[in-house]
C-alpha cells in the first residue's frame, strides 16, 4: 500500500469579499491477496490491484451585505486517472475446469477516468437577532470513462467474450465507455436561538451519490447506474447549562433514498444470450430513520465525560426491490420460460422485504478524559467504550417458490452474512510538555482483548461456494512523540 497527498490553501480579499482557494492532490495505490477455499492447496485465489491520483481545485467567495445577510459561492473541478485490476485464479488443480496454460488465471482490468465539477451556493439570512434562514445549493456535473481490457485466459491472452461482441470494441482487447450523470443537492433550513442556553433548529436537504460502471466479467455489458439519491428531514436542539459544565444536543431525522446502489440479479445479453446475473444497479428506495443523544458534562476540574448514542431503523419500501431469478422448475405461477433451459421459469422476486444491510440499529460511545496539570505541562489520562450492534453485510429473499430446502439454504445463508454486536474499550496516557512544544505518549487498543468479527461475506451457497469473515484487531498498544513546530 502506497499513499501520498498534499494540498496548500490561499486566502485573500477581493474589496469587501473573503476569497479562498483549495488546490489538493492525492495518489493511492493497494495490492491485496485473498485465500478464499481455507485449504492448503491453491484452489481459489485472487489479488486485486489499484492505482489512482487525483487532483481537485476549489475556490470560494463569501462576505456579508448588511447586518443581516452572509453568503458563499463558488466552484470546484477534480480528475482522477487510474487502474483497478482483479486477478483470479479457480481450480487450478482440476485440469478439466482449468486446463493448460490457464492454470485457472482470469484478469478484470480496467482504466478509469473520473471528471468532476459543481458550482455551490449558500446564504444566511437574520430574520431577527435570534431567528436566521438558511438555503443552499450545489449542482454537480460527472463523466465517468473506463476502458475495459477483461481476459478469460491470462497465458493465452483470451480477450472476453462478453465485450468482444459489442458495439465500439476496439481488437485485441479494449471495450471503451462512458456517461455522464448531473444531479443536485440542496439544503434549506430554519434555527432559533431561544436564549442563551437553547437552540432549536430545522432542516431539510438532499444530495446523491455518483454513478459508474460495472467493470468485472460477466456484467461488464450492463448498463451504467444512476447516482443513487437520498432527501431528508432533520429536526432537533442543543441545551447547555447556566454555568457551562453540562451539554445536549438531540437530533431527529428522517430520510427516503432512491435508486439505492446494490447487487441483484437482472437480465444480461451475453453473446447473443439472455441469461441473469447479479451486478450492482439501482435496486429499490428506502426509508432509514433515527435519532442520535449527545452529552457531555465537566463534573470537577479538569474531567471530560461525554456520551453519544445513536438509534437507527430502515427498511425497503414495499415492491421497489426486486430481482430476476431462473429458478428450477416449469410454469412456476408468475414466471415466463427461459428460453434456453424449459427446465427452469424465469421469475421476479421481491427483495423488500431484506434488512437493510450495514445499518447498526445501536451505537454507543462513552468517554472519560482527566487532565492534571503539572509544573511542566500536563498529564491527560483518556479512556473510550464504543458498542456497535449485530448488523448485516449481504442478505437474500428465500422466493415462496423454491423448494424448502433451498429456502433453508438462503436463511442459513442469511444468518452467515450478520456480524454479532461487540464493544471494545481503548485507553490513551500523555505528556504535554510546556517547553518544548513535545507530546509523550501511550495507547493501549481493544483492553482486554476482545475478539469480535468486523466483516462477513456469505456466499457459501451461491457462486463459488466459500463464506469467510475478516477478524478485527487484537489488543494493540504502542507509544510515540509529537513535536509541533510554531506557535502554541
Amino acid at each position: 500500500m502506497d499513499h501520498s497527498d498534499g494540498g496548500r490553501s490561499i486566502i485573500g480579499k477581493i474589496g469587501g469579499i473573503d476569497v479562498t482557494s483549495v488546490s489538493a492532490y492525492r495518489y493511492s495505490m493497494a495490492i491485496g491477496r485473498n485465500e478464499l477455499d481455507g485449504t492448503p492447496v491453491q484452489i481459489l485465489a485472487s489479488e486485486s490491484y489499484y492505482k489512482s491520483s487525483q487532483y481537485s481545485q476549489e475556490l470560494r467567495f463569501s462576505g456579508d451585505i448588511g447586518d443581516r445577510l452572509s453568503y458563499i459561492f463558488g466552484g470546484y473541478y477534480s480528475t482522477e486517472k487510474g487502474v483497478e485490476s482483479s486477478l483470479a485464479q479457480t481450480f487450478r488443480f482440476f485440469a478439466p475446469a482449468a486446463p493448460a496454460p490457464n492454470f485457472g488465471f482470469t484478469q478484470n482490468l480496467s482504466d478509469v477516468k473520473n471528471r468532476s465539477a459543481g458550482i455551490f451556493g449558500q446564504a444566511n439570512y437574520n430574520i431577527t437577532d435570534a431567528l436566521r434562514l438558511t438555503g443552499g445549493l450545489r449542482w454537480t456535473w460527472d463523466k465517468r470513462s473506463v476502458v475495459l481490457h477483461n481476459i478469460t485466459n491470462v497465458f493465452a491472452n483470451t480477450c472476453s467474450a462478453e465485450i468482444t461482441g459489442l458495439p465500439g470494441f476496439i481488437a485485441p482487447c479494449s471495450y471503451p465507455r462512458s456517461a455522464d450523470f448531473d444531479y443536485p443537492a440542496w439544503t434549506l433550513g430554519l434555527d432559533y436561538r431561544a436564549s442563551d442556553d437553547l437552540f432549536v433548529y430545522l432542516k431539510t436537504s438532499a444530495a446523491a451519490k455518483a454513478g459508474g460502471f460495472n467493470i468485472r466479467n460477466g456484467s461488464a455489458s450492463t448498463p451504467p447506474f444512476n447516482p443513487e439519491k437520498v432527501k431528508d428531514v432533520e429536526g432537533g436542539l442543543k441545551m447547555t447549562s447556566p454555568d457551562g459544565r453540562l451539554r445536549a444536543n438531540v437530533a431527529l431525522f428522517y430520510s427516503w433514498q432512491s435508486g439505492v446502489q446494490r447487487n441483484a440479479a437482472a437480465l444480461v445479453n451475453v453473446g447473443g444470450v439472455t441469461t441473469t446475473t447479479q451486478f450492482l444497479l439501482n435496486a429499490g428506495k428506502q426509508d432509514v430513520y433515527g435519532a442520535e443523544f449527545e452529552v457531555s458534562a465537566v463534573p470537577w476540574e479538569g474531567m471530560l465525560v461525554n456520551a453519544n448514542l445513536s438509534l437507527l431503523n430502515g427498511e425497503y419500501v414495499d415492491g421497489s426491490f426486486t430481482e430476476v431469478r431462473d429458478l428450477p422448475g416449469a410454469g412456476l405461477p408468475g414466471c415466463t420460460a427461459v428460453p434456453t433451459n424449459p427446465a427452469l421459469s424465469r421469475c421476479i422476486v421481491d427483495r423488500s422485504g431484506e434488512t437493510v444491510p450495514q445499518l447498526p440499529k445501536v451505537q454507543l460511545n462513552f468517554g472519560l478524559t482527566q487532565k492534571v496539570p503539572v509544573s511542566f505541562g500536563e498529564f491527560t489520562l483518556h479512556g473510550n467504550y464504543a458498542y456497535i450492534s449485530k448488523q448485516a453485510f449481504d442478505t437474500q429473499t428465500a422466493d415462496p417458490r423454491q423448494s424448502a430446502a433451498t429456502q433453508a439454504i438462503l436463511r442459513e445463508q442469511n444468518d452467515l452474512g450478520v456480524v454479532p454486536a461487540y464493544g471494545l474499550f481503548d485507553g490513551r496516557l500523555s505528556l504535554q510538555l510546556d517547553e518544548p512544544n513535545i507530546e509523550l505518549f501511550t495507547f493501549a487498543k481493544n483492553i482486554g482483548g476482545k475478539k469480535y468479527v468486523a466483516r462477513r461475506f456469505n456466499s457459501l451457497y451461491s457462486s463459488l461456494g466459500v463464506a469467510f469473515q475478516y477478524i478485527g484487531s487484537p489488543f494493540t498498544w504502542g507509544a510515540g512523540v509529537t513535536f509541533r513546530f510554531g506557535p502554541r
